[in-house]
């Protein structure tokens, strides 16, 4: 069997480092599938690893541009496929405009489907259009597929009812955590707790709330935790303005809060490591890789209660409402109450991230795209 991927869309740096960790972590060979042909723009190509069963195939220019990139995929794909001998067609991204038949998508963005955070932009604004289009483009390659992985059972369940078949059909398949770069500090139960470093890994976006974390943070010390706040990820967003807002009205001398910018993986896992307490605020995911990142990394968790974070988490965490930040504050302070329970949360989150595994993920999926799509 031959499979086609097609990599056009995969642009984040979580897209890319999904293909790469199938490529690393598994041997479609195991499972009957001899070739893999995967088109993608040429820097994604140079970022995945060389395999003898893996074909890479630029795109070319069609990179530059979107329109050009998706008339490339509708009107050149499939005849690249059919050249190729490709017997079905993976979509990482979930988004294809290409008609070839078989193929198999992936969900990974539930922020078109998940109630209540459309609202969160501007009517007119050029995120509600995105988010409105790229619920018709996921549906519409959804349709078209013979199965759809999903990454968690609750983002299954969410979009389910937008799909004809019984949602018990579709794969479930976890990324997994890469634990060469994300591991416990050895220095985890003897470290001080004089101050309450809290880390916070996410682009800025609505549905991140970063300011309401940093208004929460704020009420924690104002009762009395020596608390810091580190927002890692990419700040450049049309709500930048709104969070500098929050900071200059919660810490105008810069003393707390820190904004280390978008980092490696590598440099993220080192964060990781000094930090006291890794801090969650998304109120729509799928199976956000930096929460499972700070669980391989032993940090107690103090977590939104929205989406699949409570059942990700499974008790082990310390929930809170993301809209609120009287209840951040709320749970800063039953951590800060309780020192002793912050190795113990640690410990149990670490337990929980053990499932996590690339391997399994990477076995999983060939094993499903070699069985020209049915379950694994």
């Amino acid at each position: 069997m031959i499979i086609g991927i097609d990599g056009t869309r995969s642009r984040s740096g979580g897209a890319i480092g999904y293909l790469k960790n199938i490529f690393e972590n598994g041997d479609p060979r195991d499972f009957g599938i001899s070739e893999v042909h995967l088109w993608a723009a040429p820097h994604i190509l140079d970022a995945i690893p060389d395999r003898t069963w893996l074909k890479p195939h630029s795109i070319g220019s069609a990179a530059d541009h979107l329109l050009r990139e998706v008339f490339w995929q509708r009107t050149k794909l499939p005849k690249e496929l059919d050249r190729t001998g490709c017997n079905l067609l993976y979509i990482p991204n979930g988004v294809s405009v290409c008609r070839y038949k078989p193929q198999v998508a992936m969900c990974r963005d539930l922020l078109c489907f998940e109630p209540g955070q459309r609202e969160l932009y501007p009517w007119h604004s050029k995120q509600q259009i995105r988010l409105r289009l790229n619920r018709w483009l996921q549906l519409r390659t959804y349709s078209n597929a013979e199965k759809v992985i999903f990454l968690s059972e609750y983002a299954r369940d969410l979009v389910a009812e937008y799909l004809d078949d019984d949602p018990e059909e579709f794969p479930i398949i976890p990324h997994g955590v890469n634990r060469e770069q994300f591991y416990p500090s050895e220095q985890s139960e003897t470290r001080t707790r004089s101050t309450l470093k809290i880390t916070y890994v996410s682009n800025l976006d609505a549905y991140k709330h970063q300011w309401n974390v940093i208004e929460g943070v704020a009420a924690a010390r104002v009762s009395g935790v020596q608390a810091t706040l580190n927002l890692v990820g990419n700040m450049d967003s049309p709500f930048r303005e709104r969070l500098e807002s929050a900071m200059n009205a919660y810490d105008p001398e810069g003393e707390w809060i820190n904004l280390a910018g978008q980092r490696s993986s590598k440099e993220v896992g080192e964060i990781l490591r000094q930090s006291d307490a890794f801090l969650y605020a998304s109120s729509c995911e799928n199976l956000p890789n930096s929460l499972i990142e700070a669980m391989a990394s032993g940090l107690p968790i103090l977590s939104s209660d929205k989406g699949p974070m409570p059942s990700i988490l499974n008790e082990t965490a310390i929930l809170f409402d993301p809209f609120s930040p009287v209840s951040i504050k709320d749970a800063i302070m039953l951590l800060a109450a309780e020192p002793e329970q912050m190795t113990s949360l640690g410990k149990k989150t670490y337990e929980l991230s053990k499932a996590y595994s690339w391997s399994n993920s990477a076995n999983q999926l060939w094993k499903t795209l070699g069985a020209g799509g049915a379950n694994g």
